[in-house]
């Protein structure tokens, strides 16, 4: 027979309802208007935060900055003749309120607006002490003026390994791309940016081509600016969910 003290503990928990051993979703969106209607996804929340991205690319361009681009860019390192336009693309976030020792699930969605070639693209990071990147002085090479990344260039600079994302040839359907565990590093001081990056080598006809370019969240374009989806187990709920546990494992010694 189960104890009433048992008994008793099991109903104040099913009275805290089944949401207290759920997940929270918040969706997390830059300055200007919030994006989530745009991807058709629903959350708890809406949260502004400050929002970081930018990108460097090599070859002719390397001492290019990109800082308030309405675009990313991602490619291959395309060579043509002597010229080498490997694009990396990085991303950062100020503001997150969830704690990522509850994170479960983070979806980035991101609108393109160009694919050349279907590629699988890799999430990475730049180190923890490289995180003030989002400047006018970070390019290829540097990470600031008169200071190089610390692999000597952006794409030798990236470690990680984070995940992937596949983008197929002319796409123009948003892409949900999971940074579970990127964000989770992110967030812990691991990393001190989010790298989308693809390292291999190809010999192509067209500059830019094996790319994927994406709105920033600088665009002007609504449509095109990203958001950030993440779902996390309260503490609370964490501590209740422990709480149960135990109970069960009581009910079993006793009917045992």
């Amino acid at each position: 027979m189960m104890h009433k003290t048992t008994l008793t503990s099991l109903a104040l928990l099913a009275a805290c309802g089944g949401a207290a051993f759920g997940q929270v979703s918040t969706w997390y969106y830059g300055g200007g208007n919030d994006t989530i209607g745009n991807y058709g996804q629903t959350a708890d929340s809406s949260q502004a935060i400050t929002w970081n991205d930018s990108w460097a690319e090599g070859g002719a361009q390397q001492d290019n900055n990109y800082l308030d681009s309405e675009r990313l860019q991602v490619n291959l390192e395309v060579t043509l003749q002597t010229t080498s336009e490997a694009a990396v693309a990085l991303l950062g976030f100020s503001g997150i309120s969830t704690n990522p020792a509850d994170i479960t699930s983070a979806i980035l969605y991101i609108q393109p607006t160009s694919v050349f070639g279907s590629n699988t693209f890799f999430i990475g990071g730049v180190p923890a002490a490289e995180s003030n990147w989002d400047t006018a002085e970070m390019s290829f090479n540097d990470y600031a003026t008169g200071t190089s990344w610390s692999g000597g260039n952006l794409v030798d600079t990236v470690f990680g390994n984070y995940g992937s994302f596949s983008a197929a040839d002319g796409i123009t359907d948003p892409i949900a791309i999971d940074l579970t565990d990127a964000l989770v590093a992110y967030l812990n001081g691991e990393i001190g940016g989010i790298a989308f990056y693809n390292d291999a080598v190809g010999d192509f006809s067209v500059p830019g081509n094996e790319a994927i370019i994406f709105g920033s969240n600088e665009s002007t374009v609504d449509a095109e600016r990203p958001g950030l989806l993440v779902e996390a187990v309260p503490e609370a709920s964490t501590a209740l969910f422990l709480l149960f546990g135990g109970f069960l494992m009581l009910i079993r010694r006793r009917r045992g």
